[in-house]
């Protein structure tokens, strides 16, 4: 089983209590989705962060590949703070990978260079509304 695959098993088992420590210093960008491909670089023991405000039932693809090792996170913030939807050490690459988001809130993906020199980003974010199942 891979690293995604083992990750999204677990996607909703995680506690909504897990609160998020960031520590060092973040980058953080407008909140809008894109279609388009984004480059950034990231500095040595910096973040870089993306945030959302995205509905309930609306669906999240997520896809990266890096020059080396990231570590990534998935979290987004209810009434008891920040909590973690997923986490994940020293990838490389995530191929698209879509996320039915359980809440309205603020979603934000995070991406922190653990490495001791600067490393290259590039991901695509897409998101649209799934129609509630009927049941």
């Amino acid at each position: 089983m891979s690293k995604v695959d083992s990750a999204m098993t677990n996607f909703l088992a995680v506690p909504a209590y897990l609160t998020l420590l960031l520590l060092g210093s973040t980058l953080t960008t407008p909140a809008h989705s894109t279609n388009k491909e984004k480059r950034v670089a990231i500095d040595s023991s910096l973040n870089y962060k993306r945030c959302f405000l995205l509905q309930k039932h609306q669906q999240l693809t997520v896809s990266f590949k890096t020059s080396d090792p990231i570590n990534f996170r998935i979290t987004y913030n209810d009434k008891q703070g920040m909590n973690t939807l997923l986490s994940m050490p020293l990838l490389n690459e995530i191929k698209p990978t879509p996320f039915t988001l359980p809440m309205t809130t603020t979603y934000c993906l995070h991406w922190h260079n653990p490495q001791a020199f600067k490393i290259h980003l590039r991901y695509h974010l897409k998101s649209h509304k799934m129609q509630p199942s009927s049941t």
